[in-house]
């Protein structure tokens, strides 16, 4: 009887100490704290005061490389012998750093680029649009299955692991724009293909589509591009997750989602719990910056009845809420069993003293 006893204390102090070692702090860290040698330099040691074991550090913004690239692609000038060094200071520290890559998101409704090597200048018939013209797009975006832009994607990760020790690499942007209803060239022929319509049509005029075919025949064809969208985004990931496995299989793979997995699904066609079930990726991380607290809960309640929390990090905001309201974010996530949480962001935290000596103690 005794020895059963101690045996269930050592199996439940085993489980302790593997949560422990699971349990994870991180930090974003934008591309704009690499502009200068002072900035670079302090990253990994106030990443450390911050008491982080993550990085997650931006090297692809806007269709621009944020590091000395030999791609034939958009960069900034960046101090290669710094770059190299924060790595090298990251990992005698045993700090992780996952590179940060925007994916379909690529460039801000503006001006295009003015550089022909551009993704953007290369691939017009992947650029999605409002099928409303009155709708102000969020930014220009592409399909997420553009041939151009996922071997832009592809090359960048061979040739950054060649470069770094890179624990992972992490997409953001990886979803479709926040207008409900759009479309681009390149979708419009590949559901043309596969399914003999030009989803176009219907989608402009939905009252004349109805009137000649019928609103059965309109409710097949909303949900049939509804998942021909979700299934493109989920194609584009299975091909950099083997693509990435292929080369270094044990590089992690991860995505900044949205923080509600249904609204994720259905408005965003994100549909990263069906991604962590299939394996394809390692985990996520939920960008949960409402500032209200019950919508916080909210989503990390409703996220936990849908998936394997070990294979999801909490994104917490520091630019909309007060500090106390941090902590109280902190320590809830800490109370679940969630693998850890990740702090938007280093920049922030960084610029404001007071914000960065709390979060330190």
């Amino acid at each position: 009887m005794r020895m059963a006893y101690l045996w269930k204390i050592l199996v439940f102090l085993l489980f302790l100490q593997n949560f422990a070692l699971s349990y994870s702090k991180a930090i974003w860290v934008v591309r704009d704290a690499l502009t200068s040698k002072e900035t670079i330099s302090e990253i990994v040691e106030r990443t450390k005061l911050l008491n982080c074991d993550k990085i997650f550090l931006q090297l692809r913004a806007l269709g621009t490389a944020y590091y000395p690239t030999k791609l034939d692609i958009p960069h900034k000038e960046i101090n290669p012998a710094l770059l190299k060094d924060l790595f090298n200071q990251a990992v005698a520290s045993n700090i992780e750093v996952h590179i940060w890559l925007n994916v379909c998101y690529v460039w801000p409704i503006k001006k295009r680029p003015e550089t022909q090597n551009h993704v953007l200048n290369k691939v017009s018939a992947s650029i999605i649009t409002p099928v409303d013209p009155s709708v102000k797009p969020e930014g220009y975006y592409l399909h997420p299955n553009d041939k151009w832009n996922l071997s832009e994607i592809k090359t960048m990760m061979d040739e950054l692991l060649g470069l770094y020790p890179v624990a992972g690499f992490h997409l953001d942007y990886f979803r479709y724009p926040k207008e409900k209803i759009h479309t681009s060239k390149l979708g419009r022929t590949e559901f043309l293909i596969k399914y003999g319509l030009d989803p176009l049509m219907p989608l402009t005029n939905a009252e004349k589509f109805t009137k000649e075919r019928g609103f059965g025949a309109y409710s097949y064809f909303q949900e049939k591009y509804r998942d021909f969208l979700r299934d493109e985004l989920t194609l584009a990931l299975s091909e950099i997750r083997t693509f990435l496995k292929g080369i270094n299989k044990d590089v992690k793979l991860s995505i900044a989602v949205k923080p509600n997995p249904i609204g994720a699904k259905h408005h965003f066609l994100q549909d990263w719990a069906f991604w962590l079930e299939k394996d394809l990726c390692d985990f996520v991380v939920l960008m949960n910056y409402n500032p209200e607290m019950k919508t916080f809960v909210n989503n990390i309640n409703i996220t936990s009845q849908k998936v394997n929390t070990a294979k999801v990090m909490i994104g917490i905001a520091t630019y909309n809420i007060e500090a106390e309201e941090i902590f109280k974010r902190i320590e809830y996530v800490k109370s679940t069993s969630y693998s850890g949480y990740v702090l938007f962001s280093y920049n922030y935290i960084n610029n404001r003293k007071k914000l960065f000596d709390l979060l330190r103690n």
